[in-house]
C-alpha cells in the first residue's frame, strides 16, 4: 500500500530537506527499501516511507505517535499511543534495520538516514532535526528522522 500524494501538495513541497535534493533522499530511500535488510519488513518499509514522504512534503509537524498508529498501523480512532506502544516499538526497529543496512549494503551509500532516539513529549510527537553528519562510517549527508 504506497503513499498517494496529491498534486496540490507536490506544488508546495520543498525542493531541498535539510540541503539535500528530494529526488536524491527519494532514491537512497528506494534503495533502502529494496535492500535485503528491508525487502521482507512491510511494516517497517511503510513506516520509513510514510514518516520521509512526510518531511518531504514539509509535513513534519503531522509527525505523531497517533497519526503514526492510524496511517501505518491501520489502528482505529481509539488508539491511545499511551496504552499501545506499537509505534515506539516499531521506531526502535526501524532504528536497527536502519543501523543494519548501513553496516551492511548501505555503507558506500551518498545518504545515511537515521530514525534518531527521541523522548516522547505529553503531544506524542515525534520530530524532525536539522542535517547532521553521521560519520560513524565516513562523513556524509543525512537526514535525520528524530
Amino acid at each position: 500500500m504506497g503513499l498517494v500524494v496529491e498534486s496540490s501538495e507536490i506544488a508546495s513541497a520543498p525542493a531541498k530537506l535539510n540541503g539535500l535534493p528530494v529526488s536524491q533522499i527519494r532514491s537512497e530511500l528506494e534503495r533502502i527499501l529494496r535492500s535485503r535488510v528491508f525487502v521482507h519488513s512491510h511494516r517497517i518499509r511503510r513506516f520509513l516511507q510514510f514518516v520521509v514522504e512526510e518531511c518531504l512534503l514539509g509535513q513534519q509537524h503531522r509527525l505523531k505517535e497517533y497519526l503514526i498508529g492510524l496511517e501505518v498501523f491501520n489502528r482505529l480512532e481509539t488508539f491511545d499511543p499511551r496504552v499501545d506502544s506499537i509505534v515506539r516499538v516499531e521506531a526502535r526497529r526501524l532504528r536497527t534495520k536502519l543501523d543494519e543496512y548501513y553496516q551492511t549494503e548501505g555503507q558506500e551509500g551518498e545518504i545515511r538516514s537515521s530514525c534518531e532516539r527521541a523522548a516522547m513529549s505529553r503531544s506524542s510527537s515525534i520530530a524532525t532535526r536539522e542535517c547532521m553528519a553521521d560519520t560513524r562510517l565516513r562523513p556524509r549527508p543525512s537526514v535525520a528522522i528524530r
